[in-house]
């Protein structure tokens, strides 16, 4: 199994080097790497380049007029850009296919085969030249490993480091690889290695680059002064002193040396002991077996596309296996890969995409402000960004991140709504409605009743404020006031099904229960809550109401939204008209992979969302064309 791993050096800050791991299709791979002096020129590069990509209907046939064309495409679309935008530009894209790798490469970009006792460049830095005009393409043979980077790899990290990693299997070099670079790397530096999982390439002589002897003389001598800033050194070092040795210094460091020795001997058993606490529980064997448990499955399941019961059992069995070695931390790359079959299974079956936060940046840097994120609205194309203990207004993209404005009465929120003119209103831990008037945080009255009565889901339409009571099963309606607000009134003349989750507003009412059921309720008729039919639904349809929900809708989306946990369902209503919709049509499913939970999904327009996490927000773009769903992930 030939598997790619991206492995990335990021300074702080830098936005103009991008690395994407595609699988458009089952077999095929993809890889972009660009980088440049301007980030909007690199953001329109590359926003070109990933649509062309998944625009392109790649072919499984060792045929490469698709990579051709892709390359081609972007000759002609810089064609419109100024020479001088183009002058620091470094691109290069790679295409694996039946083992069979095609690169070609722009500016810095390098790419190298090491195989054997030889290093070869099969893509080197060139200047003058704007456009792909190359193109190299051969087999990936079992002992081979091809390192594609941004700047010249072999310039970077030498030769030595290049054979070592060659010799190394995939969890070895992406454990070792990342630790050099953190160390080593002191410039924005992406290296992507393409090599079957397991190999056993011979050592070769060293000629440049640092050894791995020399990072462990280094890593001693950190450890040794770490271990003299101990107060149980200091105390050794007074009882030493203490021992009347007389005029006898070697005895004196004799005991000292003696005492350096047991020192690391501690260390040593400490280190042990907790690496077996560690390691109890599965041994390596099983966690090999597991691995080849899930390719099993994936394998199995390629001959199942035509049972869609007995497919989705394979395709949850396998997940769960990875979900095991991914808490483990155990092969990684594996996993990695194991999963990107998965995803190119289910996208091929059921249509299902994949997004992957863990390969994207956030478009907000939180850092270390603490700021949580309940909810992410977009207003005249910046940024609002409601948390938990605070805001953030008017945030344009690319920015420092702005002072946090906190709630008043050191209160906190638990959900927010905007309405048509712009206005936000905040749902607080207090039960109480905050808007956002000059850039402060104030409360809303309510007239008619003593106190607001909000649920934690709010949504506004026309001016009014509408929320959800769980425990009642209604939806309330507030109409805009003189003062703030009026009192409530019930919005709904009938019973739901099942447990309300969320709701939307188009001039009638979407209501997602916890029953899994989609339901209208209009109420300028007598139809009451109906249940939606749902179309072309793959798989089955359920709802987790364990998990955070939403669903998203409005009279001015095409589209409905709906997120439970990490996976977003798109649907297409059978009418534009909100009082004759009764069914929805499947579009898309897309899988969200994080390593934080999703709190939050917004939709400003179809076509653009937002993804809010506890560690960052995220957009996405796509389309639907002709009833086919197509993802852009920045």
């Amino acid at each position: 199994m030939i598997q790619v791993i991206p492995i990335k050096r990021d300074l702080d800050g830098n936005a103009k080097l991008r690395t994407h791991v595609l699988s458009p299709r089952l077999g095929v791979t993809l890889t972009l790497t660009i980088e440049g002096g301007k980030e909007n020129i690199i953001s329109i590069l590359e926003d070109h380049l990933l649509e062309t990509i998944s625009s392109v209907e790649w072919n499984t046939s060792e045929d490469d007029t698709d990579f051709t064309f892709l390359t081609e495409n972007y000759n002609r679309f810089i064609r419109n850009l100024e020479p001088q935008d183009l002058v620091d530009i470094s691109v290069v894209v790679s295409l694996l296919r039946n083992n069979i790798l095609t690169i070609s490469a722009i500016g810095n970009a390098t790419a190298y085969l090491v195989e054997g006792d030889d290093i070869t460049p099969i893509a080197i830095p060139e200047s003058g030249r704007f456009d792909f005009h190359t193109l190299t393409a051969g087999e990936v043979s079992r002992n081979a490993a091809i390192y594609i980077s941004n700047q010249d790899s072999l310039e970077v990290l030498g030769n030595e480091f290049l054979f070592e990693f060659s010799a190394m299997n995939s969890a070895e070099f992406s454990e070792v690889a990342k630790t050099i670079f953190s160390r080593e790397i002191n410039i924005p530096f992406h290296l992507v290695r393409i090599a079957h999982s397991f190999k056993n390439v011979p050592q070769q002589p060293r000629q440049r680059g640092r050894g791995q002897l020399d990072l462990i003389k280094e890593k001693g001598k950190d450890v040794a002064l770490k271990i003299k800033e101990l107060p149980i050194w200091k105390k050794a070092k007074e009882k030493i002193n203490s021992v009347d040795l007389g005029a006898n210094e070697k005895q004196k460091y004799s005991f000292l040396a003696m005492g350096i020795i047991l020192i690391f001997i501690l260390i040593y058993m400490l280190l042990s002991a907790i690496g077996g606490a560690l390691t109890t529980g599965i041994s390596g064997d099983a966690f090999a077996e597991k691995v080849q448990q899930a390719q099993t499955l994936v394998e199995e399941s390629r001959k199942l596309t035509g049972n869609p019961d007995a497919f989705t059992t394979n395709m949850q069995q396998a997940e769960a296996l990875l979900a095991e070695l991914r808490d483990a931390q155990k092969y990684l790359p594996d996993v990695q890969t194991i999963q990107g079959d998965i995803d190119a299974l289910k996208k091929e079956v059921y249509g299902i995409e994949t997004i992957d936060l863990t390969k994207s940046e956030s478009i907000v840097p939180f850092g270390e402000s603490g700021f949580r994120p309940v909810a992410t609205f977009e207003v005249n194309n910046k940024l609002l960004l409601v948390g938990k203990t605070g805001i953030i207004s008017d945030y344009v993209r690319g920015s420092d991140l702005p002072t946090i404005q906190t709630y008043p009465q050191n209160d906190s929120a638990i959900a927010a709504t905007i309405n048509d003119a712009g206005t936000l209103y905040i749902v607080s831990e207090a039960t109480r409605l905050m808007t956002l008037r000059q850039n402060n945080t104030t409360y809303v009255s309510v007239t008619g009743q003593g106190t607001w009565e909000l649920g934690s889901k709010i949504k506004s339409f026309n001016g009014n404020i509408y929320t959800v009571n769980a425990e009642q099963n209604q939806i309330y309606r507030y109409r805009p006031s003189a003062n703030g607000f009026s009192q409530k009134t019930n919005s709904l003349t009938a019973q739901t099904s099942a447990k309300i989750l969320d709701i939307a507003v188009d001039g009638g009412f979407y209501i997602l229960t916890e029953d899994g059921k989609i339901n209208r309720f209009v109420s300028t008729n007598d139809k009451g809550v109906v249940s939606l039919t749902l179309n072309k639904i793959p798989g089955a349809w359920k709802i987790d109401s364990g998990l955070s929900t939403q669903i998203v809708a409005n009279d001015k989306l095409s589209y409905v939204y709906i997120r439970n946990g990490r996976t977003i369902w798109i649907f297409q209503p059978n009418s534009r008209q909100f009082q004759d919709i009764n069914s929805l049509t499947y579009i898309a499913q897309v899988q969200i992979q994080s390593d934080s939970d999703v709190v939050d999904l917004s939709v400003p327009r179809d076509g653009q969302m937002y993804i809010s996490t506890e560690k960052g927000i995220f957009e996405a773009q796509f389309q639907v064309k002709d009833g086919k769903f197509s993802l852009t992930v920045k």
